[in-house]
């Protein structure tokens, strides 16, 4: 947008007329109303700030992958595709404009600390580093490679090009049954599909790192406790202290009136959920669905005794 009203301001309206434009002036009377807007939302400071808050672990980062520092072994395509992003500022920094530098350079420790930002950080830097690849063509004394090889004239066939590439990488990805394609060592296909199969709803304990996976195939039937997000540290703490089953645990459970839970065997540290113990060994609650991956826990209320009688024998009632 910027880049654009820049062009349309010197094209079309003329240097002269920079300060005079009324386009222009309409946008200097919105732009106070998008900071009042920003200050009157009580989220507003917070959601600027946010981006910052990523450098200082927390409890809650720190045991989740997309939170966790972005490596080559871990990240091998985005490594190379930042230094290459890097060398064109780097070759551009004389016109470098000093916004753009700051978005780069926040964008970039964004993403280096945590790997959920690097998708953030490809929409906002294809666009920039097209701009500053396509000046730094014409200012290298090429002129006669740029004007045949500019890439203003390639632009249309590289969008056509990433549009087909991507319908296609959908389509092969894509499932009649969840919508996408999941490794089921992974996510809990087999239990969500036993969800919906014997038509269970309410609300539901799951573990953090299932959360968006079983939101993506189960809202609104089921609503999610957390997902990999972790919005709330008052939440974080209810799930850590029944995960870990610290006393008070099913006061927890009954006070967000949970009826169902989708648990699985191990933490991605390799210790053992203590919570699966815990339900077989209580009454309220019964194991209904088991495929040594994933579990499903049903609340013993009427609501489920149909499912319990028919499911429950069929499970041993401890797990190591």
């Amino acid at each position: 947008f910027k880049y654009a009203l820049r062009n349309r301001i010197y094209n079309k309206w003329g240097i002269e007329r920079l300060l005079s434009g009324k386009k222009l002036l309409w946008l200097w009377l919105i732009f106070p109303l998008v900071l009042a807007a920003t200050a009157a939302n009580p989220f507003g400071i917070k959601t600027l700030l946010a981006p910052l808050k990523i450098l200082i672990p927390t409890s809650q980062t720190s045991m989740i992958i997309e939170w966790s520092s972005a490596t080559l072994a871990n990240e091998p395509i985005f490594f190379p595709a930042f230094i290459f992003f890097s060398l064109i500022f780097i070759a551009s920094f004389r016109w470098l404009d000093l916004s753009d530098l700051g978005i780069i350079l926040l964008l970039s420790v964004m993403a280096i600390n945590a790997r959920r930002f690097i998708a953030e950080y490809a929409i906002i830097i294809l666009p920039l580093s097209y701009h500053y690849l396509d000046q730094l063509i014409w200012k290298l004394k090429a002129r006669q490679i740029a004007s045949k090889f500019s890439l203003a004239e390639i632009s249309q066939p590289l969008l056509v090009f990433s549009l087909v590439f991507g319908i296609v990488l959908g389509l092969l990805t894509f499932d009649q049954g969840s919508g996408i394609k999941m490794d089921p060592d992974r996510y809990p296909q087999h239990a969500c599909n036993f969800i919906v199969q014997n038509d269970i709803t309410g609300n539901l304990y799951n573990t953090d790192r299932w959360g968006g996976y079983i939101a993506f195939r189960l809202y609104p039937r089921l609503k999610t406790f957390v997902d990999g997000r972790l919005l709330s540290r008052r939440v974080f703490k209810d799930y850590m202290d029944v995960i870990r089953t610290t006393p008070g645990w099913e006061d927890i459970l009954d006070t967000y009136e949970v009826n169902v839970i989708i648990a699985g065997y191990w933490f991605e540290t390799g210790q053992p959920y203590l919570i699966n113990n815990a339900l077989i060994e209580n009454p309220r609650w019964k194991i209904v669905f088991d495929d040594k991956k994933s579990l499903v826990f049903l609340r013993n209320i009427p609501k489920h005794q149909d499912i319990i009688e028919k499911f429950a024998p069929l499970y041993r009632q401890n797990i190591p």
